[in-house]
């Protein structure tokens, strides 16, 4: 869809749009490579708000949006639109490489064993699906959208959904953070002596049944009472 927009639109050879192309995968290589630094450094949530807030407004510049036409009268730039999705690029990185950590600390800190395979494998599992989901159902709702509303109105609702989903983790946050709910074993709440993990899934499925199997073996285990002869 993108493609057949910049050929349609812009009357582009192939080879330009191929080194378009190219040049937004390098770029997000090399934002992959510095995001992955800010997120040592623990600003996990931070890359994701920023990066779910900018890019809400880098699809606005995409088409352009139909709602800046007081600004572009229609018109349309290529300039623009490969600006505008250099940046969409760089900053998808910002909602990506942090994720892993994050669901990562809230699985450690919610009993699940650090630096655990069991615990890596669920946070990838996590992921993993969602992605996957999101790589089956972009393509067809995307498209669906564009041949109902076309390309600018499609990028201008995805812009609204990033919107969305920066309003979304700041409630997530705020209402975490109000809570004394931790998000991380760097939160003050996790340091304190005060605070106790509590049980792992597998945990509380494991003390559930074995209680469940204890409480049989008691009831079969009673001695019907003999009636007074």
């Amino acid at each position: 869809m993108l493609g057949a927009f910049l050929i349609s639109t812009f009357d582009q050879a192939d080879w330009v749009i191929g080194l378009s192309y190219s040049v937004w995968a390098v770029m997000y290589m090399i934002a992959c490579l510095i995001t992955a630094k800010f997120v040592n450094k623990n600003f996990v949530y931070s890359c994701m708000l920023v990066a779910w807030l900018f890019n809400s407004f880098c699809y606005l510049f995409l088409a352009p949006s139909p709602v800046l036409d007081f600004i572009f009268h229609g018109h349309k730039y290529f300039p623009m639109t490969f600006a505008a999705l250099l940046l969409v690029n760089v900053v998808d990185t910002g909602q990506l490489i942090p994720l892993f950590q994050a669901v990562l600390n809230i699985l450690i800190v919610n009993g699940y064993p650090s630096d655990n395979a069991s615990t890596y494998g669920i946070a990838t599992a996590l992921i993993s699906s969602s992605l996957s989901l999101g790589g089956v159902m972009g393509p067809t709702v995307s498209g669906a959208m564009v041949d109902l509303f076309g390309f600018p109105w499609t990028t201008t609702i995805t812009s609204v959904l990033s919107l969305a989903g920066f309003l979304m983790l700041s409630s997530f946050l705020v209402i975490m953070k109000s809570t004394n709910t931790p998000l991380s074993t760097e939160d003050d709440c996790v340091k304190g002596a005060s605070y106790t993990p509590p049980p792992s899934l597998s945990s509380r499925l494991s003390l559930y049944f074995r209680r469940s199997t204890n409480s049989y073996f008691k009831v079969s285990n009673v001695q019907p009472s003999q009636s007074p002869g």
